[in-house]
C-alpha cells in the first residue's frame, strides 16, 4: 500500500511539477537553462567555450553559427543530447537530470505545504479579524508556513543549479565525444593513406 501511494504521489507530484516549471520557472528563470545556454547574456560559461559549441554545432548538424536565440540554443541543446544518448555516452548528465526532476519535486511539494500554511493563516486572520474567534492555540502555523517558504527558495534555486550542470554535462559531453570522434576517424584515414 505504501509503494502504491507513493508511487501515486510521485507521479502527481511530477505533473504538478512539470506545470510549476512552465508557468512560474521559466519566467522567474527568463527560459529554461537550455533554452539560454548558447546566449551570450548567460553567463554559466565563457564566450570562448560558447564559441566551440557553435562550430562544433555547426559542423556535425548544419546548425549556422549566427546568433543565437533561445529556440536555436535549444535545438542544439536537444541535437547534443539525443547523439550522446545514441552513442550511449550520457550517463554522467542523466546524473544531473535525475536530481534535476528531484529537487524539482521536492521544490514543488514544499510550495505546496507553503500555500496551505499561507491559506490557514489568512483563514485565522479573517476569524480574528472579522468574527473575534482564535480557532488556533498557537502561532506555530506561521512558523511552519516561513519554515517552508525558505524550503521552497532554497530548493528551488538548488534545481536551478543542478539544471544549468545538467545543461553543462550535455554540451561539454557531446563536445568531449565529438572530438574523439574526429581524431578517430582522422586517425583511420590516416592509416588508409
Amino acid at each position: 500500500v505504501f509503494v502504491s501511494i507513493s508511487y501515486y504521489s510521485g507521479v502527481i507530484m511530477h505533473e504538478i511539477s512539470q506545470f510549476v516549471q512552465e508557468k512560474v520557472l521559466k519566467k522567474i528563470w527568463k527560459g529554461m537553462p537550455s533554452e539560454k545556454f548558447l546566449l551570450k547574456a548567460d553567463s554559466v560559461c565563457s564566450i570562448n567555450e560558447k564559441k566551440s559549441y557553435y562550430s562544433i554545432a555547426n559542423d556535425a548538424f548544419g546548425i549556422n553559427d549566427e546568433e543565437y536565440d533561445k529556440e536555436k540554443s535549444q535545438l542544439v541543446f536537444d541535437r547534443f543530447r539525443t547523439a550522446l544518448q545514441q552513442a550511449g555516452k550520457d550517463e554522467r548528465s542523466q546524473l544531473f537530470n535525475t536530481y534535476y526532476g528531484m529537487y524539482r519535486n521536492f521544490s514543488t511539494g514544499t510550495l505546496i505545504c507553503f500555500l496551505a500554511y499561507l491559506i490557514y493563516s489568512v483563514i485565522v486572520l479573517i476569524n480574528i479579524i472579522f468574527f473575534k474567534v482564535n480557532i488556533a492555540k498557537d502561532i506555530s502555523y506561521i512558523v511552519n508556513g516561513l519554515a517552508f517558504l525558505s524550503f521552497t527558495l532554497i530548493l528551488f534555486r538548488r534545481t536551478r543549479r543542478f539544471g544549468e550542470t545538467y545543461v553543462k554535462y550535455v554540451f561539454r559531453g557531446f563536445a568531449e565525444y565529438y572530438r574523439n570522434q574526429m581524431n578517430t576517424n582522422n586517425n583511420k584515414m590516416e592509416e588508409i593513406k
